[in-house]
């Protein structure tokens, strides 16, 4: 067709039904245009953008339904170095940007709009909940722990990190190689500073328990723990003496319920007291329960007053811890500690009367020797199904 015969027939004429569109992105996407011919002829052209962010493919067309490709790529819009820099440099979110497209062709000029909205990055979550920041995806793990420590390692989460311009990729790379995913998240969310690291504490600092008289049977409690904060808890929990055992020696993030609280079983084996009142102490890092365990004897014995007078009087306590009558035999050190008795028969408890009287003689050698005071005490003897009790129950007799 020679140059006269394009001009013979009716003239292309570009369809001008596309004038505006409206496009809402975090970073790239795309889109297509059709180029249509309403006149006659063949149409043919190329199409232009004032905006570098926009490109089409093919930028040249012919044909009178040519489909012409677009991509927005806002990594390119502020800076030349699009590789260089953060995620849509120099946008801030919910930002407008506009462009114009023109299309010069052989059947007339026209201008599409192009209104760009920019939105967050985000991940859309099987609950419907969007996530388009750390903040939001810390909120997500309040609320789906689980869930969020699997998004973590997903791979999608790693180009989501990438999108938004994360900064310290080598340090959450550094977190996935650990073989704790929980412990790893909560790293996580510790050195982006979203959450303080979560803590144990024991509820009560004191254990006291009082170990009847002929029972030597295995004694069992629990520890009560709580967590202040969220996240992972690995901590190590230890005691000292052989007669007190912990079930476990590390408490873990699982031992915890929905309140915060967990149980640690113990166990005290009386068999292996070495004492009549043992102590010991628990260690939950910097937090310390301490531990008091009494074995009762069969019997005990104790002065109401150890302090006396030359002339005076005073009572012994017995207490019987043994559920049946007891025979007690109680031997003053010195004569001048009086008692109606020697043996004694005790149910369950009985105050012994004594007296102290200080001959005058011993008292005028005392004030001779300047020695104001004098020492002095009373044993205490009983023997049940073959156990053997004694105690000495010293006084001191001055002239007070």
């Amino acid at each position: 067709m020679d140059f006269k015969e394009q001009f013979e027939g009716p003239l292309p004429i570009i369809n001008k039904d596309t004038k505006k569109i409206y496009i809402e992105t975090s970073n790239s996407c795309e889109g297509s245009i059709i180029i249509k011919n309403s006149g006659g002829g063949t149409i043919a052209g190329r199409i232009m953008s004032n905006s570098r962010f926009i490109s089409f493919e093919p930028e040249e067309f012919n044909g009178n339904n040519s489909k012409i490709m677009f991509y927005i790529n806002l990594n390119t819009y502020g800076s030349k170095y699009a590789n260089e820099v953060k995620i849509a440099p120099n946008i801030n979110s919910e930002e407008i940007l506009k462009s114009t497209a023109v299309i010069m062709s052989n059947g007339g000029e026209h201008k599409i709009e192009f209104t760009i909205k920019v939105v967050p990055c985000s991940i859309e979550t099987e609950e419907k909940i969007s996530i388009s920041s750390l903040k939001d995806f810390y909120g997500y793990f309040r609320k789906y722990p689980s869930k969020a420590e699997a998004l973590f390692y997903k791979r999608e989460f790693m180009s989501w990190l990438k999108a938004i311009g994360y900064e310290n990729m080598d340090l959450y790379e550094k977190f996935l190689l650990d073989t704790n995913k929980e412990r790893a998240l909560d790293n996580f969310l510790i050195a982006n500073k979203l959450k303080h690291r979560a803590s144990v504490d024991f509820e009560n600092r004191l254990i006291s328990v009082i170990v009847p008289a002929f029972n030597d049977d295995i004694y069992t409690g629990l520890i009560k723990l709580k967590k202040t904060g969220s996240g992972y808890i690995e901590e190590e929990i230890k005691n000292i003496s052989p007669w007190f055992s912990l079930g476990k020696k590390t408490v873990l993030s699982s031992d915890f319920d929905n309140e915060g609280t967990a149980y640690i079983n113990y166990a005290i084996d009386p068999l292996k007291f070495s004492r009549k009142v043992n102590f010991d102490k628990v260690f939950l890092s910097d937090k310390v329960l301490e531990v008091k365990a009494v074995k009762l004897s069969f019997i005990d014995a104790q002065l109401e007053r150890t302090y006396l007078s030359f002339k005076d009087s005073s009572n012994i306590l017995i207490i019987n811890n043994a559920n049946e009558k007891l025979t007690v035999d109680i031997t003053p050190k010195d004569s001048f500690i009086k008692l109606e008795g020697k043996r004694y028969y005790i149910n369950e408890t009985a105050l012994i009367p004594f007296t102290i009287d200080i001959p005058k003689l011993l008292q005028a050698q005392l004030s001779l020797k300047k020695q104001p005071t004098l020492e002095s005490s009373l044993y205490i003897e009983s023997v049940y199904k073959k156990r053997q009790f004694s105690k000495l129950l010293k006084l001191t007799i001055g002239g007070f």
